[in-house]
C-alpha cells in the first residue's frame, strides 16, 4: 500500500532520515527483513523499521530520548492505525489538543483524519508498533469483528475528529504473535502471506479483548463531555478554570481533578493550555495578527502569558515559531 505516514521531530520536521544497513540494536524487536532508517535531533534518536507488503504496512519506531521531545505524526490521508506500545510510553495529542497516554504493554485501534498530530516523548527509551491496512482490505478483515466496525465506519465517512477505541493489554497471545512477526523465516511472496496471517491474528485478538471488557463506565462518558467542553470553550478566560468546569458538570473540583488526570495523564489546566496553544499555532501561521490579538482570541489574559506558555510547551517563542514556519 502507498505510504502516507511519517513521524518526525516537530522542531525539525524537514530533516531527512538516514538509511541504515545494520540492525537496530536498541530495539527489543529487531526485524531482519525490514528497511531501516534513523532520524537524529537534539540528543534524540528515532529509528524506524519499515515493512511494506501487499495490503499492509508495519512501522516499528524505536526512540532513545535524552531530553523530552515534541514529535509530529504526519498523515497524507485518513488512516486506521493499530498502535502497540512495546516499551516506554507516548503522550498523544490528537486534533484540537485532546490528550491521551498509551503506556507500555497497552494497545488500541484508532482512525485519524489526514493532518499533523503532535505527541510528546519523555526521556527514556520508547518502542511503538503501528500497523495499517488499506480501506478495502480492512473492511474484509473486520467483516465479522463488530467491535472494530466503528473504525471502518469512521474511515468510510471521513469522520472528524479522530476516533479511538478502548485500550487493551498485550497478553501472551499477542506477544507470541509479535515474536512470530519478528522471527518470520519466509521471504518474498511467502513472507507477505505469512505476515498477513499474523496481522489478521492480532486483529482477532483485539476484537476478543474488547468483547471481554465491561461496558463503558458513566464516569468515562462524563470525562468525554469535559474534554469536548474544553475543546469548544478553551478561549473563555474565566469559566475554563477547574472550579468553573467542575461546577458546570456537577462535580467537586478535587474529584474532577483526580478523575481527569487518571484518564488522560495530565491536569485540566494543562489540557486547556494545550488547546489554547494549538489554536495559537494556527493563528500564527494563517494570519498576521499580533501576539496581543492572538492571546485575546485563544484565552490568555496577556501576550506575555501566551509567550511563556508557548515556549514552555514547544521550546520556541510564538515569534520564532512563526518565522520558522
Amino acid at each position: 500500500m502507498e505510504r502516507t505516514l511519517t513521524i518526525c521531530f516537530a522542531q525539525a520536521s524537514d530533516r531527512p532520515a538516514k538509511a541504515l544497513n545494520d540492525p537496530v540494536r536498541i530495539s527489543d524487536y529487531p526485524i531482519p527483513y525490514a528497511k531501516r532508517s534513523l532520524l537524529e535531533h537534539a540528543e534524540a534518536h528515532l529509528f524506524l523499521q519499515l515493512v511494506e507488503g501487499w495490503q499492509f504496512s508495519i512501522y516499528l519506531y524505536t526512540a532513545h530520548i535524552v531530553r523530552g521531545q515534541a514529535m509530529q505524526l504526519q498523515l497524507g490521508e485518513g488512516l486506521v492505525l493499530f498502535v502497540y506500545q512495546l516499551k516506554g510510553r507516548i503522550n498523544r495529542l490528537l486534533h484540537g489538543g485532546a490528550p491521551f497516554r498509551l503506556e507500555k504493554g497497552r494497545y488500541c485501534g484508532c482512525y485519524l483524519p489526514a493532518g499533523n498530530y503532535l505527541f510528546n516523548l519523555p526521556p527514556g527509551q520508547h518502542e511503538t508498533l503501528l500497523v495499517a491496512f488499506p480501506y478495502g482490505y480492512l473492511v474484509w478483515l473486520t467483516r465479522q469483528y463488530n467491535e472494530l466496525h466503528p473504525l471502518v465506519n469512521a474511515w468510510k465517512t471521513n469522520a472528524d475528529p479522530p476516533l479511538c477505541l478502548r485500550e487493551a493489554t498485550l497478553m501472551q497471545d499477542e506477544q507470541r504473535t509479535l515474536q512470530r512477526i519478528r522471527n518470520c523465516p519466509k521471504r518474498g511472496d511467502e513472507l507477505d502471506g505469512a505476515l498477513k496471517i499474523y496481522l489478521a491474528r492480532l486483529l482477532a485478538l483485539y476484537h476478543e479483548r474488547l468483547q471481554q471488557q465491561p461496558a463503558i463506565h458513566p464516569i468515562d462518558t462524563m470525562l468525554d463531555g469535559v474534554q469536548a467542553h474544553i475543546e469548544a470553550h478553551y478561549a473563555e478566560k474565566y469559566s475554563m478554570r477547574l472550579k468553573g468546569i467542575s461546577r458546570q458538570f456537577g462535580w467537586s473540583a478535587p474529584a474532577l481533578r483526580h478523575a481527569y488526570a487518571a484518564k488522560y495523564g495530565i491536569s485540566v489546566a494543562c489540557a486547556v493550555r494545550m488547546q489554547r496553544i494549538h489554536a495559537a499555532k494556527h493563528l500564527l501561521l494563517d494570519t498576521e495578527l499580533s501576539l496581543t490579538a492572538i492571546a485575546e482570541r485563544v484565552g490568555f489574559m496577556y501576550a506575555e502569558s501566551l509567550i511563556r506558555a508557548f515556549k514552555r510547551e514547544t521550546g520556541l517563542t510564538p515569534t520564532a515559531f512563526r518565522q520558522q514556519h
